[in-house]
């Protein structure tokens, strides 16, 4: 920093070098600090929110994850950490909503099905649970966690041959 105390990417690299060594408490004066001198860049802001969630400051991540948005509006990725993000703050229904935005733009994203499907589970809503997981391994056949995941909720609506199946193709 000596070298270009003024260099937005300075400071952003430090501060990813931080958020990578698990210190994000140290990397966000840093990414504050390269904010201060690049607004609203995209790859900062992303990585301001990794370390707010990191320290579970949701809410403050979520913001991060929309301004990011603003300016990327397509990018899949940002999307699921804005997903995640809402879901980590028991905001269900907003988190439902970004995953279904990422999928209208991505129909076939395993890791957005899966979201879909977790959310859906966390908000008891276990027939479009199972259905949601029914989709995340018709996509991904070798997807365990989908596979448990679904014969439990089978299980649980009473569905117990299909529970029984699922759980035979988790272990297969």
């Amino acid at each position: 920093l000596e070298l270009n105390p003024t260099d937005p990417y300075t400071w952003y690299y430090k501060g990813y070098v931080l958020y990578r060594m698990r210190q994000p408490t140290h990397a966000l004066p840093c990414l504050d600090r390269s904010l201060s001198l690049q607004p609203d860049a995209p790859a900062v802001l992303n990585h301001k929110a990794f370390c707010l969630e990191n320290l579970e400051r949701y809410d403050e991540a979520v913001g991060c994850y929309r301004r990011s948005l603003k300016h990327r509006p397509a990018d899949l990725a940002t999307r699921d950490h804005l997903a995640n993000a809402l879901h980590q703050s028991k905001a269900y229904t907003e988190a439902l909503a970004e995953v279904d935005k990422t999928l209208k733009l991505s129909p076939r994203r395993v890791r957005t099905l899966e979201h879909r499907a977790e959310i859906l589970r966390a908000m008891k809503l276990w027939k479009r649970a199972e259905a949601a997981f029914t989709d995340l391994v018709r996509e991904a056949p070798n997807q365990f966690n989908g596979w448990v995941s679904r014969g439990t909720i089978n299980h649980r609506l009473g569905n117990l041959d299909s529970a029984i199946e699922c759980l035979r193709q988790a272990v297969r």
